[in-house]
């Protein structure tokens, strides 16, 4: 099962999920594991944040080949990354790799970030409007 933090159940309970509604086997699987889990479900509303605007996300139901475009600059350093939702009105491209540290594209100004080392706190700072840190150089 994905681990999302007490503090931000609530958005996804409103919705619909359930804490253990699925079980999943590995943590391989984690790509997978979210659009089973969580695909189809929109979270969370755009408004005042903690320390920046919070977002709503939308998550996908599956694999979007034509979104990984985007990231292409930073694969090289951080390998394959494969889009699981879009957050803040589409305004935001969420991304996860294979082992499990997700990140945000933000469209307005082509930035890439580290979002998390895992999806619940990825989820706190999209949720809840926490700062995201400095952009990550893209390779040249």
């Amino acid at each position: 099962m994905i681990y999302i933090p007490e503090r931000i159940q609530h958005f996804f309970i409103s919705v619909g999920w359930a804490p253990n509604m699925r079980q999943h086997s590995t943590e391989s699987q984690t790509v997978q594991s979210i659009f089973t889990e969580f695909g189809g479900l929109e979270v969370g509303a755009c408004g005042a944040g903690l320390e920046c605007a919070a977002s709503n996300v939308c998550f996908f139901t599956c694999y979007q080949e034509h979104k990984h475009v985007v990231v292409e600059p930073w694969v090289s350093r951080l390998g394959p990354l494969t889009a699981i939702a879009e957050a803040h009105h589409d305004h935001i491209s969420v991304f996860a790799n294979r082992e499990g540290a997700y990140y945000f594209y933000t469209h307005p100004d082509d930035q890439l970030y580290l979002g998390g080392t895992s999806f619940g706190e990825a989820m706190e700072r999209l949720l809840l409007g926490q700062q995201y840190g400095r952009p990550i150089e893209p390779c040249i």
